[in-house]
């Protein structure tokens, strides 16, 4: 197993073809501590990944919900 050491390095993992939404989300919610509300196409929910971490990554107190 890769390890993962950078947000950087997470979005390409979660490009893999082999990463489904759901591996996306349990990674997330046990991770991050991030939770998404709805359900989204791959790459519509690294897409929202990318902008909650762009918006809240220099943040100690972030939102619980990425939607």
């Amino acid at each position: 197993m890769k390890q993962i050491n950078n947000f950087n390095q997470l979005i390409e993992y979660f490009k893999q073809p082999e990463v489904e939404f759901c591996h996306i989300r349990k990674i997330c919610s046990e991770g991050l501590k991030v939770y998404f509300i709805e359900d989204y196409k791959k790459d519509e929910a690294i897409e929202k990944l990318i902008d909650y971490w762009n918006k809240w990554k220099h943040t100690n107190e972030r939102p619980l919900f990425i939607d």
